[in-house]
């Protein structure tokens, strides 16, 4: 029945998508809710200007009296962290596409039936990408609870919906890398380590890059995700749709490259 992979996929991950997405929520809530008045914030960004600027260009902070601000504390705080989070997700459900199910026999009793395996393959990356999208807005409702908690914590709604958004991209973008390598390569400790590998250079390029501050610099941060989802660009310059769109045509051929590539695996080897 079309679709059956579909329902079987969104049934076995609802209970993982609500404890990621509580944990999203909850770390939201707390990070607004202990956020201090707009005098304790600008004598706090006053302490923060001691560290030496390039420890803040390396996480993604140019200029620290942003932070003296509800929105660049959010993007800071919240929006660094829940962007590796979400990195750690997208790592273990790209493994979930095919190659937990392989090692558990799964996949050899799925495929014994008269079912296409490309259906099979389509059908779970579009489940996932629900709780790719689920997870991190329920962040945004976590900070916004926590705006209703702290009345010093008031912000503009719609840049923390578009950071959020932007996230959308990246966890896709890396659960899509992940499940073409565990095609390449269906060994688990190996395609952890190559699609952690990734994160953490994505993640370097954009640290280095911002400390360096020269063209070099800036054309390490253009191969990083998480340059192009920076929550303090958000705020800057709005929602970033030319790299959004871009960071979704990459998720969408390394799809299609693992679809095709699982369509030819053999996997009783």
């Amino acid at each position: 029945m079309r679709g059956s992979t579909f329902i079987e996929t969104l049934r076995r991950a609802w209970r993982s998508t609500i404890m990621w997405s509580a944990g999203f929520g909850a770390y939201g809530l707390v990070v607004v809710a202990v956020l201090p008045d707009p005098e304790g914030m600008k004598k706090m960004a006053e302490a923060l200007t001691a560290v030496p600027a390039f420890v803040w260009q390396m996480v993604g902070v140019q200029d620290v009296s942003v932070l003296a601000t509800t929105g660049g504390f959010i993007a800071f705080r919240y929006f660094l962290t829940a962007s590796v989070l979400l990195a750690v997700w997208a790592v273990l459900t790209g493994m979930n596409i095919t190659l937990n199910d392989e090692s558990a026999g799964i996949s050899n009793m799925v495929f014994s039936l008269p079912i296409s395996r490309m259906r099979v393959q389509l059908e779970k990356f579009a489940a996932y990408l629900i709780p790719c999208a689920i997870i991190p807005l329920s962040g945004v409702v976590g900070l916004m609870a926590g705006m209703a908690l702290n009345p010093h914590a008031a912000t503009d709604l719609p840049p923390l919906v578009f950071s959020a958004l932007a996230l959308v991209s990246v966890g896709m973008l890396i659960m899509c890398f992940t499940a073409l390598i565990a095609v390449i390569l269906p060994r688990k400790a190996w395609v952890a380590s190559i699609a952690g590998g990734f994160v953490a250079v994505s993640f370097l390029f954009n640290s280095v890059g911002g400390m360096l501050r020269s063209d070099l610099g800036t054309a390490m941060q253009q191969f990083s995700v998480f340059h192009h989802s920076d929550a303090s660009r958000v705020l800057l310059n709005g929602f970033p749709l030319v790299a959004v769109i871009v960071m979704l045509i990459v998720a969408g051929a390394l799809m299609a490259a693992s679809t095709r590539l699982f369509m030819n695996r053999d996997l009783a080897g």
